[in-house]
């Protein structure tokens, strides 16, 4: 939790994170769709979180929307988010798989591109408050 924390304070700079709200989401998505962990000597060194949804506008496609995908800092370089991201990548239980690529991602808009992903969008968001 706290690292998935962090990431929340880093993803969505507009609002403090919620930790009860975090941790039921986390649940549910272990439950319903999809969190892969990357572990090594107990000790867990990232995640990738989505989930299986019907396509907003086609019924006949349903996607696998990646939520978070999160190595903490002190553990990165050391090989996790790729093998997450093909681990997350071969799943195949849906017709679209989509990934997000955030600003302070760097490098990863070719990863992604290994994995045989194409640019389709981009995203712009706004605090309301």
């Amino acid at each position: 939790m706290p690292w998935l924390l962090e990431f929340v304070k880093i993803a969505m700079p507009m609002c403090e994170p919620d930790a009860e709200h975090i941790e039921r989401m986390l649940v549910l998505h272990i439950d319903k769709h999809v969190v892969l962990v990357a572990e090594e000597d107990g000790k867990l060194k990232g995640t990738i979180i989505g989930c299986y949804m019907p396509h907003f506008l086609n019924p006949k496609l349903s996607m696998l929307q990646e939520l978070a995908w999160w190595v903490p800092k002190e553990y990165r370089g050391e090989g996790i988010g790729g093998p997450l991201l093909e681990a997350f990548a071969s799943i195949r239980k849906t017709d679209v798989t989509v990934m997000t690529l955030r600003p302070e991602t760097k490098g990863l808009q070719a990863k992604y591109e290994e994995q045989g992903f194409q640019l389709y969008e981009y995203a712009y968001v706004r605090g309301n408050r």
